[in-house]
Parts: structure tokens; sequence; C-alpha cells
């Protein structure tokens, strides 16, 4: 920053110089830009955690103990916002505490597949 006397109220003066209005427009746009990508990656965890439509299809030797570590888990989010999670389970998955094979296949990261047209 400049500053400069202001001789008839004798107090300094901040004074602006063309560089220091670069940055400060620089330093606005970085921001618009972080506040942007902030709010495509709440958008896309949102879409992930609480999908408008999901289809989650279960395969596999489903009898006996569940196994998770020897089960398979595969999420795709298409351009549609539909969410298909492909699991192959090793073992009975109704041997399973409430909510655990629900954590275990969020546990996977989802793969978002865009068309091209």
């Amino acid at each position: 920053m400049l500053w400069r006397i202001d001789t008839q109220k004798g107090q300094a003066v901040e004074e602006a110089t063309p560089a220091i209005e670069t940055m400060k427009s620089i330093s606005r746009r970085i921001r618009r830009l972080e506040k942007s990508c902030a709010a495509a990656r709440a958008m896309l965890t949102a879409r992930t955690e609480e999908p408008q439509k999901r289809l989650r299809i279960v395969y596999g030797l489903l009898w006996g103990t569940p196994d998770l570590e020897k089960s398979e888990c595969k999420r795709t989010l298409n351009a549609n916002g539909l969410l298909t999670e492909m699991v192959g389970m090793h073992g009975d998955p109704d041997g399973l505490a409430d909510g655990e094979l629900d954590r275990w296949i969020t546990s996977f990261p989802v793969e978002e597949l865009s068309f091209a047209g």
C-alpha cells in the first residue's frame, strides 16, 4: 500500500496503484472460484450420500457367514443422477448387523460417469 499525507486534512491517505488494484481483482476472482468449487463439492457429496435414484444389485454366494473382506463393491454415478451399486457378496448379507452392509458399501468411492455426445 502506498500512503501519502493529505496536506489539507493533515492525515495519511491510502493511495491505490494499478498493481494493488490488479491484486485486489485477482483476490476477488480467487474467492469466487473457491466458493464455486466448494459448492460443486457439496453438490457431488449430496448426490452420492442421498441420491435421487439408486440401483443396488447384490449377487454372489448368498449363503453362509458373510465375509466382507472377500466381497467386492463398485459404485458409479451416471450423468442422469442414478447411483448404481454392484455388490459381489461372499456370504449371506442378512447375517450382518443393522446398517453394517450400508456402511461397508458407502466406504467405497463413487466413480462419476459422463456421456460424451
